[in-house]
């Protein structure tokens, strides 16, 4: 994988996003992608900037490169809706 985040930034591509990396090696869902990269930031060999789908990989001393366009959908989860604001105290 970090193989392949190389190439695309020495050939002047965007980082690829987990969806894209989800897809070209075939993982189960997005968590394995995430917890991989994770470690390769916490390694020092990528750093990991943003969050979700708005997340871009970028290389040591590089620039941050544009974020591949989302191809499969992916987004954040929703807010549960059993959550609701805390009430002002007053009620009419």
């Amino acid at each position: 994988m970090l193989e392949w985040i190389h190439d695309c930034a020495d050939a002047g591509n965007p980082t690829p996003n987990v969806a894209a990396i989800v897809d070209r090696f075939g993982f189960a869902g997005p968590e394995q992608a995430r917890t991989l990269l994770a470690d390769l930031a916490d390694a020092g060999t990528i750093k990991l900037v943003g969050v979700g789908v708005a997340q871009t990989i970028t290389l040591p001393g590089d620039a941050p490169a544009p974020a591949m366009p989302v191809t499969r959908g992916e987004r954040l989860p929703r807010r549960s809706s059993s959550l609701t604001p805390p009430s002002s105290g007053s009620q009419r």
